[in-house]
């Protein structure tokens, strides 16, 4: 499970995850990426800054730092704004200049409002990119029609905010359907053919993972491909599900994790940086 370094690019990547609802994978999407490219060879050190309530429940590891939203809000009367509490965000930058590796910035649902304000303040994209870093934005979104729309006017205005950066529009088809069976004909046919002829630099499709097989592993904190190359029988006696039922869904999410590593590469591969 080791990608191909021939085809994978770049040294440095600062990469900005966000989407505007919750429940979308929005953070599963920024795991997958992390996992994509500490899987070259050599890896890629990735740091990942999450941005998030204080009341919130996603499973990450213990040494990515945090920034939490409640933060931001309270430091609005600080010199400098909500951006005194952005520490965090820029020491992970900073050492990008000394040395390869990714930065990921994981921001939560309904950020719409400081998001683009702190990009714009701080210029973080544009600094970075001066410096030779590959600055990526993903939206993450579904199939949904009204999420589409509103991925579309997100992208517009990030292309305002932050010029520099690559736009991803990441499609994860939690909800809505899969991309194949859009009705052309129908409302959510015609907002895709407004999705195809959006000013985006790729289009990712992250499918659903078959048999709801992640959740058996997500529970336990698992990482993805500890759970795809780990021992059935250990994982059996771990979840407390039968060996078929596990090789089953190791079977699922290792289709899953193929798919989106094809995905990606044409996002982070040598080609996309040309």
């Amino acid at each position: 499970m080791t990608n191909d370094p021939k085809v994978l690019a770049a040294d440095k990547f600062l990469i900005d995850v966000h989407g505007e609802r919750g429940r979308i994978g929005k953070t599963l999407v920024s795991n997958r990426i992390r996992d994509f490219l500490e899987a070259r060879t050599p890896p890629l050190p990735v740091e990942t800054v999450r941005i998030e309530s204080r009341a919130s429940r996603v499973r990450a590891r213990e040494a990515d730092p945090r920034i939490y939203i409640e933060d931001l809000a309270e430091a609005r009367g600080e010199i400098g704004g909500s951006v005194a509490a952005l520490g965090p965000v820029q020491r992970a930058i900073s050492r990008l200049a000394v040395a390869c590796g990714a930065v990921i910035l994981d921001w939560p649902a309904g950020s719409s409002t400081i998001r683009p304000e702190l990009l714009l303040a701080t210029q973080a994209v544009a600094r970075a990119a001066a410096t030779g870093i590959d600055c990526v934005s993903c939206t993450v979104t579904t199939t949904d029609p009204s999420l589409l729309d509103q991925a579309l006017e997100t992208i517009a205005q990030n292309t305002e905010v932050a010029p520099d950066a690559r736009q991803i529009l990441v499609v994860n088809e939690v909800s809505g359907g899969p991309v194949a069976r859009i009705v052309a004909s129908s409302e959510q046919g015609r907002t895709w053919q407004k999705v195809k002829s959006a000013s985006v630099d790729a289009i990712v499709r992250i499918p659903l993972i078959k048999c709801r097989a992640w959740e058996l592993f997500e529970s336990y904190n698992l990482e993805m491909a500890a759970a795809i190359c780990g021992s059935t029988e250990e994982l059996a006696a771990l979840v407390g599900r039968d060996e078929l039922v596990v090789a089953a869904c190791q079977s699922h999410v290792a289709a899953w994790w193929e798919f989106t590593d094809h995905e990606l590469a044409r996002v982070f591969s040598r080609a996309a940086n040309a």
